[in-house]
């Protein structure tokens, strides 16, 4: 197996976004007991085999959203790393971004979603951790209006300079730039990736992710120390909450509120919510509208069971912001 001209090309098919991160094969499991680790034997109503991590994703809902994504990351030489690709190219994903690991497997995460619709998951990485400089290719950002790192702190080898790097060639080649994140696996802290800041056009963590990096307790404060620290715009997901946005275009800050919507399963709205406000701001809107449409991607995102299956076009979440109510935001 080959991840290296697997499907359509990058420069030939014009790719718009280049969603760079985890590639995985989730197996989501519904519903699981709180209780799970102190019993001998629980019993799951259904199960799922569906690509994941970060960086797929988000490809994946910009590809439902009408954008030619592609996805960088590394897997293994294996019979789930054919699951994963298989499942990408049916879904029209450019997968000549990918590449084999020969010393490590295909990365896996079990899901284990409550009957609410909260998960916890339990994650071997497998191939990310062995994505390095030497497998990304500048070929990659040929004519990219968008460049989005699925998650920092979580591509071992490129954490830092590494992204640093690949993001200033995106910039220097026109494109915009994204960012999330995910919790700190590899003890790196706020230094180890506060240098990446200055070539953000678009930074989007958590509130928790953003709490741990700056040491602040509110968003409004979170956001004025990455943007200090030379991002250009910060965008903090507040999960129910919606979120809080602040930019040169918003300098004094705003929350969105979220749309309320029933849950099956958390998994992925962040992802969800990224991927829909990187497509929103490619249409040329402003803040608070790609706001409003990544929110309303998340929350039509977490009605199905798996990270990627709600979202099914962009007409379909704009019919549902017309006729969704709002939660309140709480920034």
């Amino acid at each position: 197996m080959t991840g290296r001209g697997a499907g359509r090309g990058g420069a030939e098919a014009g790719n718009e976004v280049l969603c760079v991160g985890i590639v995985n094969l989730n197996v989501v499991f519904k519903p699981v007991p709180a209780d799970l680790m102190s019993r001998d034997v629980a019993l799951a109503e259904s199960i799922e085999y569906l690509c994941g991590g970060d960086a797929v994703n988000q490809a994946m809902v910009l590809s439902k959203l009408g954008r030619r994504a592609a996805v960088a990351g590394k897997l293994g030489d294996d019979a789930v790393g054919r699951m994963i690709l298989e499942q990408l190219s049916e879904s029209g994903v450019d997968i000549s971004g990918l590449r084999v690991s020969r010393a490590r497997a295909s990365g896996l995460c079990a899901v284990m979603v409550r009957p609410d619709g909260s998960r916890n998951f339990l994650a071997f990485r497998g191939g990310t951790e062995d994505y390095g400089p030497e497998d990304f290719s500048g070929a990659l950002l040929s004519g990219v209006r968008a460049v989005s790192i699925g998650s920092m702190f979580a591509l071992k080898r490129l954490d830092g300079g590494g992204v640093e790097n690949i993001l200033r060639a995106a910039r220097k080649r026109g494109a915009l730039t994204f960012a999330d994140m995910k919790s700190d696996t590899y003890g790196l802290g706020y230094r180890g990736i506060r240098r990446v800041m200055p070539q953000l056009s678009y930074f989007l963590p958590s509130r928790d992710e953003a709490a741990y990096l700056s040491g602040e307790r509110e968003p409004r404060a979170m956001a004025e120390r990455f943007l200090a620290d030379g991002a250009a715009n910060v965008v903090i997901k507040l999960g129910d909450g919606g979120a809080y946005v602040r930019g040169a275009e918003e300098p004094e800050g705003f929350c969105c509120a979220a749309y309320d919507a029933p849950v099956v399963d958390t998994t992925g709205a962040g992802d969800n919510f990224v991927a829909g406000f990187i497509s929103a701001t490619l249409d040329g809107k402003g803040l608070r509208e790609s706001a409003e449409f990544a929110n309303a991607a998340a929350s039509v995102s977490v009605g199905v069971l798996g990270a990627h299956g709600g979202v099914r076009s962009r007409e379909q979440v704009e019919l549902f912001m017309r006729s969704a109510a709002k939660r309140g935001a709480h920034g």
